[in-house]
């Protein structure tokens, strides 16, 4: 049994219904105070009543990440993620992390393309969501897409991977990375738990598959 299977029984507790009935159904800002233990399972309740993206934000980085952990046992298929901190100052000369880089891209990307319709949960801390990002219709601009059937110059696509921040190498093996041998191309994008190879024949794609590096 997961935790999921207990929560409806959780839902049938007559104060939390009747503040989920009223989170649910209010457009104007609400207060519902609950104790820690019970904040994850409200948002898990509450993200499945309104099908919709639901952004939860807490005061520090550390309560985040544990919080993202908590409501993702709580809910069956849902996806619950965490919108990190670079935990930098904002003008530092630093190089931020790579993995903190690639999981916001991860979550702005699933913001961004999830429909009204689907679900979605997404932790942050007030200081990462203090940082500031490119405007979103810059960020949808510089989608790519890559599908058997279409025709791509292998060169014009090296170099736009470069312009979209990619880092060439011999092999791929990090988010952010791509490698180009011959008619083969290995990209692993940012949103991605694997790397794509993508197989050309001249200048048409032949086929996309994930492969583990």
């Amino acid at each position: 049994m997961r935790l999921s299977d207990l929560a409806p029984n959780f839902a049938a507790e007559p104060t939390l219904a009747a503040a989920l009935a009223e989170a649910e159904g209010s457009d104007e800002p609400l207060t519902v105070e609950l104790r820690d233990s019970l904040k994850s399972i409200f948002v898990a309740l509450l993200v499945e009543r309104i099908r919709r993206p639901l952004i939860v934000i807490t005061p520090e980085e550390a309560r985040a990440s544990e919080l993202a952990h908590d409501i993702s046992m709580w809910v069956a298929d849902i996806p619950v993620m965490h919108f990190p901190d670079t935990d930098q100052p904002a003008y530092s000369m630093l190089a931020i992390n790579h993995g903190l880089l690639a999981q916001r891209v991860a979550v702005m990307e699933q913001l961004v393309r999830a429909p009204m319709g689907r679900p979605l949960v997404v932790v942050a801390s007030a200081p990462a969501l203090m940082r500031r990002l490119m405007p979103i219709h810059e960020f949808r601009g510089n989608y790519l897409t890559l599908a058997p059937g279409t025709v791509t110059n292998l060169d014009s696509l090296t170099r736009r991977l470069v312009r979209l921040g990619y880092r060439a190498t011999p092999l791929v093996e990090r988010p952010g990375e791509f490698a180009h041998r011959g008619g083969i191309v290995d990209v692993f994008p940012p949103s991605a738990s694997l790397p794509v190879r993508v197989d050309f024949y001249g200048d048409e794609i032949e086929s996309v598959r994930s492969f583990d590096p």
